[in-house]
């Protein structure tokens, strides 16, 4: 909501995803324990191709899944964590802190750059919007073969405009233009190849 107001200047962006429990899935233990699965789904890394050879042409080839919170197996998540949420108060005091985890605590989703962070900015919110308007009217096809990588895994996780929070760092060193541009887009580069945001395009 709060988009058009950030900076018109050139600077590095990071999205994030709140980890919100409402009210409605703190209302006992299986609600929490539920929606903690969703976040876990809508927050794990994408699927891996991984190709393994040997000695005497032998390959190994195959899909690595991502299952950091392993309830789907029926596994618990900890004998803590599921002593916390069996009691009302203090699953209240966990949603809370989890919550204001955000940023200090949390990796982002996506790191980019750009000349304009608010024009940028902008144009995420808008593909974000049209892949959710195409999902609704069932054109999967055009959905699916869009190059907007961030908007698509957005949408493809089911993740509410509202559940999104972008952090913005403009860069304060006044040079020319397509020089900073670069310095930013350098910084982009190492950041992004050191805490691998699970929606990265590159």
């Amino acid at each position: 909501d709060d988009l058009d107001l950030t900076p018109e200047e050139t600077g590095i962006y990071a999205w994030y995803m709140k980890p919100v429990l409402r009210p409605a899935d703190l209302t006992d233990y299986q609600s929490t324990r539920n929606n903690l699965l969703l976040l876990a789904k809508q927050l794990s890394i994408p699927n891996l191709n991984v190709e393994a050879k040997g000695n005497l042409s032998l390959k190994f080839k195959g899909n690595l899944l991502h299952e950091h919170l392993a309830i789907e197996n029926g596994e618990g998540l900890s004998q803590l964590v599921e002593s916390i949420l069996e009691d009302n108060l203090k699953r209240e005091i966990f949603a809370n802190i989890l919550e204001n985890a955000i940023p200090h605590l949390m990796a982002p989703l996506y790191i980019g750059v750009a000349r304009n962070i608010r024009r940028r900015l902008s144009q995420h919110r808008h593909h974000i919007n049209r892949f959710r308007e195409l999902v609704l009217k069932g054109q999967k096809e055009e959905f699916e073969n869009y190059e907007q990588k961030f908007a698509l895994e957005v949408v493809k996780r089911g993740i509410p405009n509202g559940s999104l929070c972008v952090f913005v760092s403009t860069i304060q060193e006044k040079r020319h233009l397509e020089e900073t541009r670069k310095i930013a887009e350098a910084v982009e580069t190492i950041l992004n190849r050191l805490f691998y945001p699970i929606m990265g395009r590159r």
